[in-house]
């Protein structure tokens, strides 16, 4: 069964309402419940890269 012939049926009904928001959540609740402590080389390295990528972006 595909979209053609179930145009708003089960799988697309189901899958915007259950499967993506429990994807979209899980890594979330998964830090929530076991925290990382990370240090400040790390986040500064993590910075950096969010920085290059950002100003990529911009000048694309």
């Amino acid at each position: 069964m595909d979209i053609a012939h179930d145009r708003a049926g089960f799988y697309i009904c189901w899958g915007c309402l259950v499967w993506v928001p429990s994807i979209y959540t899980s890594p979330g609740m998964y830090l929530v419940n076991h925290p990382v402590s990370l240090g400040p080389q790390v986040i500064f390295f993590i910075n950096e890269i969010k920085k290059k990528y950002f100003f990529i972006q911009i000048k694309v």
